[in-house]
């Protein structure tokens, strides 16, 4: 077990920084546009964007994903000049499908600027985002992660926010026009080095016939994906399509501050899910299902541990978050509620994440779609009922909502197919206690002082942290000696003095 945990980890840090470097600069991205554009046009932008973005799966049609999976099999037999073949069976097929929805969106533009964005200023920004599905491939993406180029491609997304930052800087005034320009030629550049690379590889690799059965297999695989995937990014977009029809476009500025500063939570769990798919996948092929147990169940229990302090983080201070960051435009009542929110719910998320990823590396994509789906009917329902009375908290609750239920079923689906996973909700729900005693403990030093509010928040944190480690070792004792030794043989980038502090902690 260990090698292959110990790869999850080596791997996973290395995704981790790269991802955290990347949401950085998108983060800081996002911040430059709220303080560059007025808060219409920022919210105006990410409308258009969540609604282009949506049909993004109509391209992929799960094909990707199935490719991803795929590879690491005819990988581990050599087989490179049919991974070749299968890449370029399913890369003409995502040229024909993003012709046709480019050619969807760009003739329906001024209908929807007029009737569901309520602004003819929409159609301009919706023909120049959607020609990204003229020049954008995932495939290439999927394709790096079935290669198990790790590094590579989480350094996609900082090099696409770099480029972005660099064609906006160069310019002597932002507006939402200019964005959608510079996001189009961020990613053209992207892709043609990705095509470039990818080339590079397989040119070595023989030209060979596609196996019509690995063809019917992934193309089968792929559709099973394809609803599941369709159901999640609706969850990704509704609840912006839905403050934007039912709301104004100013809520959705709002909302748009809110869930990108919750959505750091998931950088951690997506990091490892990058690198455990392939992984998973492999070992479901050799047949080491405790191994596979093992580790994820190792993951989750501390990504779980790790999560909580940092929501509190946003749960206490949403505030000073937000208005720090992108302004007192942006920290109104209804924001911070929705960012406290959406804090918990990034927490159901990125443990639901890894438990998915391990279904679809064990070849359960229908038990996925399923689970996906669900998901979507309370995201679809609660958004559509809660928008119009709740506004953007509205958003939220259907958010956290959906991201809960999905764990649980992901946690039952696995348990149900004997792959074992050890998730004690005994010690989750002590994970729980500490967490909302911690936030209770910070509001309570909060009303105590009376300095200012950065000075507060690291005072009150630091304390909080202490209480927190103590809670989990000496009180709960979640944490064992077992898994100590788990975290030091695997290789994470620990140092060794925190190491020894836990191990003097916890006793047996």
């Amino acid at each position: 077990m260990s090698n292959y945990t110990e790869r999850i980890a080596k791997g996973g840090f290395i995704v981790l920084i790269l991802s955290l470097f990347g949401s950085f600069l998108g983060y800081f991205l996002r911040i430059y546009l709220a303080r560059n554009l007025t808060v219409f046009e920022f919210g105006l932008f990410f409308s258009v964007l969540s609604f282009v973005g949506i049909f993004s799966i109509f391209k992929d049609m799960g094909f990707g994903l199935a490719v991803a999976r795929k590879i690491p099999q005819l990988k581990a037999k050599g087989q490179y000049s049919r991974i070749k073949s299968l890449i370029r069976h399913f890369f003409w097929i995502q040229v024909g499908l993003g012709l046709i929805i480019f050619a969807f969106l760009f003739l329906l533009s001024d209908y929807l600027a007029m009737n569901f964005f309520h602004d003819p200023s929409a159609s301009i920004l919706i023909k120049i985002l959607s020609a990204e599905y003229i020049i954008g491939f995932p495939l290439f993406k999927f394709t790096l992660q079935g290669l198990e180029k790790s590094r590579l491609y989480s350094s996609i997304e900082p090099i696409r926010i770099i480029l972005i930052f660099f064609f906006l800087l160069s310019l002597t005034a932002v507006n939402a026009i200019f964005v959608g320009w510079s996001y189009f030629i961020a990613g053209l550049i992207i892709n043609i080095l990705l095509g470039i690379y990818l080339l590079k590889i397989f040119s070595k690799s023989k030209n060979t016939r596609i196996q019509k059965k690995e063809v019917d297999e992934t193309f089968r695989f792929g559709l099973i994906l394809f609803a599941g995937t369709l159901a999640g990014v609706i969850i990704s977009y509704i609840d912006v399509l839905a403050i934007t029809y039912f709301k104004k476009i100013e809520d959705v500025a709002l909302y748009q501050a809110a869930f990108p500063t919750a959505q750091f939570l998931w950088i951690f769990s997506s990091a490892i899910a990058i690198v455990l798919l392939p992984i998973v996948s492999e070992l479901w092929i050799l047949k080491k299902k405790k191994t596979i147990s093992n580790s994820v169940s190792i993951l989750v229990k501390f990504l779980f541990i790790f999560l909580f302090p940092l929501a509190t983080i946003l749960i206490a201070f949403p505030d000073l978050a937000l208005s720090t960051l992108f302004g007192e435009a942006y920290a109104s009542v209804p924001a911070q509620q929705t960012l406290q929110i959406l804090s918990i719910a990034a927490i159901f998320y990125s443990v639901y994440s890894l438990l998915n990823t391990t279904l679809i590396g064990t070849g359960k994509p229908e038990i996925s779609t399923k689970i996906f789906i669900i998901m979507t009917g309370f995201a679809l329902f609660l958004n559509i009922l809660l928008v119009p009375w709740l506004g953007i908290v509205g958003a939220a609750v259907a958010t956290l909502v959906s991201y809960a239920a999905g764990f649980f079923m992901a946690n039952k689906a696995i348990i149900k197919d004997k792959i074992n996973i050890k998730i004690n909700y005994l010690d989750i729900g002590m994970i729980f206690s500490g967490g909302i005693i911690s936030i209770f403990i910070t509001w309570g030093i909060k009303a105590v002082l009376t300095l200012e509010p950065i000075f507060e928040s690291i005072i009150s944190l630091f304390i909080v942290y202490v209480f927190y480690i103590l809670f989990l070792t000496k009180i709960v004792k979640v944490i064992k000696k077992d898994d100590i030794k788990v975290l030091d043989k695997i290789n994470l980038p620990i140092p060794k003095v925190l190491i020894n502090l836990l191990n003097k902690l916890v006793r047996e």
